[in-house]
C-alpha cells in the first residue's frame, strides 16, 4: 500500500499520446479535462487495453497506468474506483483492509492507561502458523493501542480478525528480557526489600502501567520486594515481557494510513508492473496488494512503482 494523501497530490494526466495515467477519481487536484469519474472505463480489443473513457471524453493510447490508490481516506478521494477498472481487465482483488491503523482492544485495563507511552516496546501477534512482530513506541488510547509498533501490525490484525479476536503479546521494554528482569528483582530484593514492588517498577515504567502489570500478574500491588515468592516474580516477569492484549478491531478506512489488499500480485509482472491479464495495462502504488510499515516505506513504494510503471509503459507497443 502507499499513503493515499501523497498519491492524491498528483493530478490525473495524459503525459503523451502513448500513455494515460488513471489517478484517483476523487482527486481534488486533478485536471478537469482528464479527471476520471466513477463512470470511467477501459477501452480494449481482443484483451488489449487501448485507452480510457470518462465523462471528459475518450482517450486512445498505447498504454494505461492505473494509479488510483486504495480505499483509505475517503476525504482525499479513497474509494473502489481503481479496483473496478482492474476487475474490468480481468484482475482479481485481494480484499481491501485498513492498515497502519489504531488497534481496538477489549481488555478493561487498557482504557485506564490512555495517554501512557511505552517508548521501546515490542508486539507479537499470531494465529494458525502466521504471525507478525513489530517494535517501537506503543501509545495506549481509550479504546486500544496506537503508535508505530501497533500501526505496523494492524494490517495483519485486520486480516486475522475474520476468525475472531486475536491475542497480542506486549513486551514493555525490548531491551529487557526475562533474565534481565529476574536480575533486577534479585537486586531489588537485596537493596530495597522494604519497598513496594510497584514503586520499584516505577523506576523503569510509567506508574499506572506498573500497577496494571501487578494486577494482571495477580500480585498484590502493596507487596514488598523482600516478600515476593518465586512464583509471583515469575508471573510479574511474564506480564512485563508478554502482556496479553485482546485485539477486537482496527480503525476504519478513514482512520488508516494505507490500504492492505488490492490487485493480486501474481497477476502482475514485478519487473515492469505490467498486467499479465491485459496487455497495455500497468499498475502503480496503493492499488496493488503491497503495504509496508511506518517509516517512509509506503512512500518509497509509491515513488518507485510510479517510476517503474511509467517508464515501462512508454516502451509498450
Amino acid at each position: 500500500g502507499v499513503r493515499r494523501a501523497r498519491a492524491r497530490e498528483n493530478p490525473t494526466t495524459c503525459p503523451s499520446a502513448s500513455t494515460a495515467t488513471v489517478a484517483p477519481s476523487g482527486s481534488k487536484l486533478a485536471s478537469s479535462r482528464t479527471r476520471l469519474r466513477k463512470s470511467a472505463g477501459l477501452i480494449g480489443s481482443s484483451g488489449r487495453v487501448l485507452g480510457v473513457r470518462s465523462t471528459a471524453g475518450t482517450f486512445s493510447c498505447r498504454a494505461v497506468v492505473l494509479a488510483a490508490g486504495g480505499m483509505t481516506r475517503s476525504d482525499l478521494g479513497g474509494n473502489e474506483s481503481g479496483y473496478a477498472l482492474a476487475k474490468q481487465a480481468g484482475h482479481s482483488i485481494v480484499r481491501p483492509l485498513p492498515a497502519l491503523s489504531p488497534i481496538r482492544a477489549s481488555d478493561p485495563w487498557v482504557g485506564r492507561l490512555a495517554g501512557v507511552v511505552l517508548p521501546n516496546a515490542g508486539l507479537r501477534a499470531g494465529r494458525g502458523g502466521a504471525g507478525a512482530v513489530s517494535s517501537g513506541s506503543v501509545l495506549f488510547t481509550h479504546s486500544g493501542i496506537s503508535g508505530p509498533a501497533a500501526l505496523d501490525i494492524s494490517g495483519f490484525v485486520a486480516e486475522s480478525l475474520a476468525a475472531g479476536p486475536i491475542e497480542l503479546l506486549l513486551n514493555c521494554d525490548q531491551d529487557s528480557g526475562r533474565e534481565e528482569w529476574l536480575h533486577r528483582f534479585r537486586e531489588w530484593r537485596k537493596a530495597h526489600g522494604a519497598r513496594r514492588v510497584v514503586n520499584l517498577l516505577d523506576m523503569a515504567l510509567p506508574a499506572s502501567f506498573a500497577e496494571v502489570v501487578a494486577e494482571t500478574a495477580g500480585v498484590n500491588p502493596a507487596r514488598v520486594a523482600a516478600e515476593l515468592t518465586a512464583d509471583e516474580t515469575g508471573r510479574l516477569i511474564e506480564s512485563l515481557t508478554g502482556l496479553n492484549i485482546t485485539a477486537v478491531g482496527v480503525g476504519s478506512m478513514d482512520e488508516a494510513m494505507v490500504t492492505r489488499g488490492g490487485v493480486e500480485l501474481s497477476e502482475v509482472d514485478p519487473k515492469r508492473l505490467a498486467s499479465r491479464k491485459a496487455p497495455g495495462l500497468f499498475f502503480a502504488g496503493e492499488i496493488l496488494d503491497v503495504d509496508g510499515p511506518t517509516g517512509g516505506f509506503n512512500l518509497q513504494w509509491a515513488f518507485s512503482s510510479g517510476w517503474l510503471a511509467g517508464y515501462n509503459s512508454n516502451f509498450h507497443v
